[in-house]
């Protein structure tokens, strides 16, 4: 596929760098350890979570899963940023005073001025 989609082989390209992995199945093998499964239901504190409602790189049914995985947590508050608010890409891309602004709102409503 990564030769006829550029952004699966950017994807795939970017993770070989990043790992310094060769091949797919190495990269594959590198990037297996980074989840959160048997981490979230130790998470205590407040969490907040933002997200693009058309990421290419995260699925957005991780969101639900996430959410539930957090048992422990003290509050949950998650934005869903659209397209109309120019958030709606991977780490909300091309929109950073969007979720900056949110974040810090948070902070504040969280841990005070």
């Amino acid at each position: 596929m990564a030769r006829f989609d550029p952004e699966i082989r950017w994807s795939l390209g970017n993770s070989r760098w990043v790992f310094g992995a060769s091949g797919l199945e190495k990269t594959l093998e590198a990037v297996a350890p980074y989840t959160l499964a048997g981490v979230a239901q130790n998470i205590k504190q407040d969490v907040m979570i933002l997200v693009g409602a058309e990421d290419q790189f995260i699925p957005s049914g991780q969101l639900a899963k996430f959410q539930k995985d957090l048992v422990n947590a003290r509050s949950i508050t998650t934005k869903v940023y659209d397209k109309a608010s120019g958030g709606h890409e991977h780490s909300q891309l091309g929109a950073p005073t969007l979720w900056q602004a949110d974040f810090f709102d948070w902070i504040a409503e969280k841990f005070g001025a």
